[in-house]
């Protein structure tokens, strides 16, 4: 999978480079020149609205949807549907369509300019590129004027054919890079994509990790927007400042986690967004890869912490609601609850502790939905568990929405004078 990620960039690489050497080529088959029009509506690709260019269609079926094979290839780069009807598209060949193509006839793309060949389907493209009266070709070549002591553009124009014998004698094409619009010979154009132009490539070593970076270039650095992979599963997308991320950006890894954040000297430092691979998100504050400062955890679970953190943990004063409605407010540190603290349950009970590591210490006060208040201490365990079995007796006698107050009062006391009377045999 990782060495797959290199590639792909790589070819992507690759093609982008090839379209723009060969920019000034026709490629597509235009309506407009068509000599025997009539009703052309089922020979137009759906993708780039020419004439259908070595057709397939995506089933053998009457309704079936055809396209351009090198348009519909790059539509399905990452799946495998029809764009019209959505099916599996099958690549089928649908030879009553190239029967149909065969038989049209076109003006040459240059005819207004004096070209008059009639030209069949199989001829057009080839022709157009190679016509006489195809003048888009200029030689960029600068030569030295000795006489007027400057440089000069040779300026000669041509078709294919022409400008192709008059660079053997004139010393070479030029062509101006799309990326910092430098003019340069065609031979040098791999050197000044690889190792001077401002946007190109760098190919990083075996060790420790291989790489390849896309992107702004300074002084055959990282600098300005770029893409970079690594073989070990990593991809970031964004700002970089003499070979380091620096500034926004995004980090993929393959296990689905992913970051979208601020960087400073290649770590997570600003504002984050991470996505962890097990579900969980943050978002907020984070220094030197770690979440510091104020922000929000959401587990996967369902919980979630809004807060301050501190190292990579819950620090500070924070507050953290559970799937169940119950939220506690209160102090923590290295991720666990320490210092005061107040959980406030769904029905309307309010607990105040003290913590350490997570656990309940000292005194505490228990508020009553029913209005009355508690004041305990964890160093008594055995009036803990008495005041905990008397408050579920009592919700459970107040589950019974029938019976007045009085009369659950006065079950709640007879239930008491049972559990007393049997704990003095």
């Amino acid at each position: 999978m990782k060495i797959q990620k290199i590639n792909y960039t790589k070819t992507n690489f690759e093609m982008n480079f090839n379209r723009y050497i060969q920019k000034y080529t026709i490629q597509y088959y235009n309506q407009d020149n068509l000599i025997n029009k009539g009703n052309i509506d089922d020979l137009i690709c759906p993708i780039c609205f020419f004439i259908l260019k070595d057709p397939v269609s995506c089933s053998e079926k009457n309704n079936a949807h055809s396209f351009c094979k090198p348009c519909i290839t790059k539509f399905l780069s990452n799946n495998n549907k029809c764009p019209m009807c959505k099916l599996t598209f099958e690549y089928k060949s649908n030879n009553q369509l190239k029967n149909i193509l065969n038989k049209l006839l076109f003006k040459c793309e240059f005819n207004n300019l004096g070209c008059n060949n009639i030209l069949s389907y199989s001829e057009y493209i080839n022709h157009v590129n190679n016509c006489i009266f195809n003048t888009r070709y200029e030689c960029n070549t600068r030569r030295y004027n000795y006489k007027n002591k400057e440089f000069e553009k040779c300026g000669y124009s041509g078709n294919k054919i022409k400008i192709d014998n008059h660079f053997k004698s004139c010393g070479g094409s030029t062509f101006k890079c799309l990326f910092c619009k430098e003019n340069m010979y065609q031979t040098n154009i791999e050197e000044h994509m690889k190792n001077k132009c401002k946007f190109g490539i760098i190919i990083g070593p075996e060790y420790p990790y291989k790489f390849i970076y896309i992107g702004e270039k300074l002084n055959k650095i990282k600098h300005g927007y770029g893409i970079f992979y690594n073989n070990n599963g990593y991809r970031y997308e964004g700002e970089f400042k003499n070979n380091i991320k620096e500034g926004y950006g995004r980090v993929f890894y393959d296990d689905g986690e992913k970051y979208d954040s601020e960087f400073k000297n290649n770590t997570l430092n600003g504002y984050c967004i991470l996505y962890k691979s097990n579900g969980d998100k943050y978002e907020g504050q984070i220094k030197n890869n770690k979440t510091e400062g104020i922000g929000i955890y959401y587990f996967s679970n369902g919980t979630r912490y809004e807060g301050e953190f501190k190292n990579g943990n819950n620090e500070g004063f924070g507050i953290v609601y559970y799937p169940d409605g119950k939220r506690f407010e209160g102090e923590f540190k290295n991720g666990s609850n320490n210092g005061f603290g107040i959980t406030y349950f769904p029905n309307g009970d309010r607990y105040e502790s003290n913590f350490i590591d997570g656990k309940d210490v000292g005194d505490f006060v228990f508020h009553s939905r029913f209005g009355f208040k508690y004041h305990g201490n964890h160093n008594h365990p055995i009036l803990l568990k008495i005041l905990i079995f008397c408050y579920k007796i009592l919700l459970f006698i107040n589950s019974f929405n029938s019976l007045s107050k009085w009369n659950q009062i006065i079950l709640l006391l007879i239930i008491i004078l049972i559990i007393a009377f049997f704990m003095n045999k």
